[in-house]
């Protein structure tokens, strides 16, 4: 059985997709994220793991 290890990284707001999303409150779906200049492999390049597409959304709190 596989066990999966989940830690959090945080980023400066200006970097990656999330980032991004955060900034222009604009909706991103991405099928293929090692295409797209905003994606930060970083996450990608510590765990081995394959981005293969993004769905992000910007998450707000009483309209901010």
């Amino acid at each position: 059985m596989h066990s999966l290890f989940v830690s959090s990284s945080r980023f400066p707001i200006e970097k990656g997709i999330a980032g991004y999303v955060a900034s222009t409150s604009e909706v991103l779906n991405i099928s293929d994220p090692y295409r797209d200049a905003r994606f930060n492999r970083e996450v990608d390049m510590k765990t081995g793991y394959i981005t293969k597409s993004i769905l992000c959304v910007p998450v707000k709190c009483k309209g901010r």
